[in-house]
């Protein structure tokens, strides 16, 4: 996992933690997330209700699993349209390795001019053959 200077040095809210967690785990986001991360689910209840700040590597590594991109959040919802019971981790890591395997192939093209310095992936315009 790549996790660029300007990710660690932009704070995450309470607010961004809880959001994160909700998109890749649902309502009950905590334990699976601190087990993602390795810490423990009560260091992610104090930074979630703003107790303690979360660590900027913390926040680092969660954007880095967050960030699919916009290929790979339109992914992510087609997979969980076509396919509503699956739990939205799986459809979150499927997509993210489409988008993986779509850019080895020259079919997705990395951008990184983003918003906040994570890189975007979009697609290079490449005609299948």
């Amino acid at each position: 996992m790549i996790v660029s200077r300007r990710q660690t040095e932009l704070p995450m809210t309470p607010a961004e933690l809880i959001d994160a967690g909700e998109l890749l785990y649902g309502r009950r986001w905590k334990l699976p997330l601190a087990r993602t991360v390795g810490y423990g689910r009560e260091a992610l209840h104090c930074y979630s209700i703003g107790r303690r700040r979360v660590p900027a590597l913390l926040a680092a590594r969660i954007r880095a699993i967050v960030n699919i991109g916009p290929a790979g959040a339109a992914i992510r919802r087609s997979i969980k349209n076509s396919m509503p019971e699956m739990p939205t981790f799986t459809a979150h890591r499927m997509a993210k390795q489409i988008v993986l395997d779509l850019a080895s192939l020259g079919l997705l093209a990395e951008n990184s001019s983003g918003d906040i310095g994570r890189p975007q992936l979009e697609p290079t315009g490449r005609k299948r053959g």
